[in-house]
């Protein structure tokens, strides 16, 4: 933990000096950039409450839910024929009992087709989303960033990042009524 906590620290030390390079302030002559803008923006408290995300789930539901329905009733009829074999197996004719066997192993691998097939169409069609998703977050994360004037905006895990440039409520906000106006930025 402290090896991460020092790489932290390099890290955000680094991003400053980059920072006052960019805005052309000479880092080397003050001990301290000043003027430069620093935010830090939970994605994880971002992912869990934007309302983009929820209703990119509910999407992804709704486009799965034929699919999903009907690997639903194959798995009830695999358990009614397995159940039959398991009441009447030990009293059924042994062309019979192997019909039936050769259904239940041919719904069983139909079912195991079709989930693999299905997760791997829900992968492909969620990972489509989540990069429209990303791409929305960050446009409304960089507006409000440049509106607010910052220099820099981490997103990802830090060690310690003071309630003071903590901006993800602001952004979550600002998230919020895009949703609820339905526009695009």
């Amino acid at each position: 933990m402290a090896e991460m906590a020092r790489r932290a620290r390099w890290l955000a030390v680094l991003a400053l000096c980059c920072a006052g390079l960019v805005s052309g302030v000479a880092v080397a002559q003050a001990p301290a950039v000043e003027g430069v803008r620093i935010a830090y923006v939970d994605m994880r408290q971002i992912l869990d409450a934007a309302p983009q995300v929820a209703a990119t789930r509910e999407r992804l539901n709704l486009e799965f839910q034929a699919r999903n329905q009907a690997l639903a009733a194959d798995e009830v009829a695999l358990r009614q024929e397995l159940a039959r074999r398991d009441r009447e197996g030990l009293s059924m004719a042994r062309e019979e009992l192997a019909e039936l066997n050769r259904r239940i192993e041919a719904l069983e691998a139909g079912i195991r087709r079709r989930k693999a097939e299905l997760n791997e169409a829900l992968a492909a069609r969620r990972n489509e989303l989540l990069i429209e998703m990303d791409r929305q977050i960050g446009e409304v994360l960089a507006a409000y960033a440049r509106e607010q004037g910052y220099d820099l905006v981490l997103t990802q895990e830090v060690a310690f990042a003071s309630p003071r440039v903590d901006i993800t409520s602001q952004v979550l906000e600002r998230l919020r009524r895009q949703s609820a106006s339905g526009s695009a930025r």
